[in-house]
């Protein structure tokens, strides 16, 4: 059974600025657009379609660093990526571009899908999830096969590597592809994880998607994750790059800085991210926020073994490793 129209979910917005609830527009689209907000009168427009709920204080920083992450996206060639491909993601297909990343993350995708979702799912109710760092959109478009309703926020609008791209997988009800047997709904907005426009305890579900690292602060942000979780909800960490030894973890951000100025003119930091984890930072920021972790590790094989190993030497330091984080209350 597909999902009717009438079924996608009404999300409990409330503004970024003032933290006033918020009553959707008329507007059929992605997200209908918020009406201006009752508590400080700010107005809500668009950006490729899609209701733009990123705080007022924080926009021009925020998009700068929109702005740049496409920039460094496209050039690595990600803008290349068909429609057919996009849905199939997060396994690629023979033209994927950096196809060796992607299969990282359907390993990550289906450690957390056997391990943690579905047994959630297997009480036969939907879950709200909420996608945060969503991209192009494969996460929720996934989640949505498995009967969630997720909703899908990033900073990025970018029709090719950002949440423009994820309008290519749904419909204007929220509905995926047509031949795709879902029912769940994805819904599309832009917003910053740090300043969620969302009412408290609202979702069964919080996935950083690849996204965590570039948080500025990992307390702020794992309480904003918190404050929106349901009692009984999971938070997830995907994809973010965790070392046991944080002078490694600084190294290879150091890098990362270096190369973009080199090859950009940029480096790529307008939020001041903190770039890389270890499971100590996470914990610390985990219990003031009232969250535990436990961890779940992928298994990529022998090839993957090796790349890190050959890393290891030719760099003289650890490589990142991506377990999958859960969290639940404590």
């Amino acid at each position: 059974m597909t999902m009717k129209a009438d079924d996608r979910p009404r999300w409990p917005w409330r503004c970024p600025d003032c933290g006033a609830a918020l009553e959707e527009g008329d507007g059929g689209t992605f997200l209908p657009c918020p009406l201006p907000c009752t508590g400080c009168g700010r107005p809500f427009t668009r950006e490729e379609g899609l209701a733009d709920l990123r705080p007022a204080a924080a926009k021009a920083r925020l998009q700068r660093f929109a702005d740049e992450y496409a920039a460094v996206r496209r050039a690595e060639g990600r803008d290349a990526i068909a429609v057919a491909d996009l849905r199939a993601l997060p396994w690629p297909g023979p033209q994927t571009p950096l196809a060796w990343e992607w299969l990282i993350r359907a390993k990550s995708y289906e450690t957390f899908l056997d391990h943690a979702l579905r047994p959630r799912l297997a009480g036969g109710a939907a879950l709200r999830a909420l996608d945060l760092g969503a991209g192009v959109g494969w996460l929720s478009h996934r989640l949505a096969w498995e009967g969630c309703h997720a909703l899908a926020l990033d900073v990025c609008a970018d029709r090719h590597v950002g949440l423009g791209a994820a309008r290519q997988l749904v419909d204007l009800q929220g509905r995926v592809a047509d031949d795709d047997p879902a029912t769940g709904s994805v819904t599309l907005a832009i917003a910053d994880f740090n300043h969620l426009p969302l009412a408290d305890s609202s979702f069964d579900l919080v996935v950083f998607n690849a996204a965590l690292h570039y948080s500025p602060n990992l307390s702020t942000s794992l309480a904003e994750a918190a404050r929106v979780l349901a009692p009984q909800g999971l938070v997830v960490v995907l994809d973010s790059p965790f070392y046991e030894d944080a002078a490694a973890g600084r190294a290879m951000a150091a890098e990362r800085r270096a190369g973009f100025m080199k090859r950009f003119g940029f480096a790529s930091d307008a939020l001041g991210s903190v770039d890389y984890l270890t499971r100590g930072d996470l914990a610390q920021a985990g219990l003031a926020a009232g969250l535990r972790w436990r961890y779940l590790i992928p298994h990529h094989g022998w090839r993957w073994t090796l790349r890190r190993a050959w890393r290891r030497r030719r760099l003289g330091r650890e490589s990142a490793a991506f377990p999958v984080a859960l969290a639940e209350r404590l």
